[in-house]
C-alpha cells in the first residue's frame, strides 16, 4: 500500500512534470505556474485519501473513483476556458492606465499572474489525483475502474 509521503512526492512530480511539458510545448516558462502546479499536485496526490481516509487496505470508495478525476478534469477545463475568455475580453476592453478611479483589486483579479497560478494549481491537482489512482491501482486492493 502506498503511503502518504509517496503520494505527496509522486503527486508533486506529476503536477510539475505536466506543467513543465505544457510550458515547453508553448515555448514559455513561468515559475509561478510551475510552483502552483507542484502545490496542486501535492494536494491532488492526497485528495483521495482525504475523501476516503485509509482506515484499512480496502478503503477504496468514492474518493478513489475515476468519477472524481473526471469531475476535476471537467472543472479544470471550464475554469481555464473561462480565464482565457475573460482575460482576452478584458485586455481588449480595458486600458491599463485607468487614471481616476483606479481599482487595485480589479487589476489583481485581471492579473496574468493570477491566471497562471490558477491554471497551474488545477493542472497539478488533476495530475496529482491521477498519480494517486495509478499508485493505488498497483496495490492488492486495486481501484474499481
Amino acid at each position: 500500500m502506498s503511503n502518504k509521503k509517496k503520494h505527496i512526492t509522486v503527486g508533486i512530480a506529476a503536477g510539475t512534470s505536466v506543467s513543465l511539458i505544457k510550458q515547453i510545448s508553448l515555448k514559455e516558462l513561468n515559475l509561478l505556474e510551475l510552483l502552483c502546479s507542484g502545490f496542486g499536485g501535492c494536494l491532488g496526490g492526497i485528495l483521495p485519501d482525504l475523501i476516503d481516509p485509509p482506515t484499512s487496505p480496502n478503503h477504496r470508495a468514492f474518493g478513489h473513483s475515476p468519477m472524481i478525476l473526471i469531475f476535476l478534469v471537467v472543472v479544470t477545463l471550464y475554469i481555464v476556458h473561462q480565464l482565457e475568455k475573460d482575460w482576452s475580453n478584458r485586455v481588449k476592453a480595458t486600458d491599463h492606465f485607468h487614471g481616476i478611479g483606479y481599482d487595485c483589486w480589479e487589476e489583481t483579479v485581471d492579473s496574468p499572474y493570477l491566471k497562471k497560478a490558477i491554471t497551474g494549481f488545477f493542472t497539478g491537482l488533476c495530475s496529482g489525483h491521477t498519480s494517486h489512482l495509478a499508485l493505488d491501482s498497483k496495490t492488492p486492493a486495486g481501484i474499481n475502474w
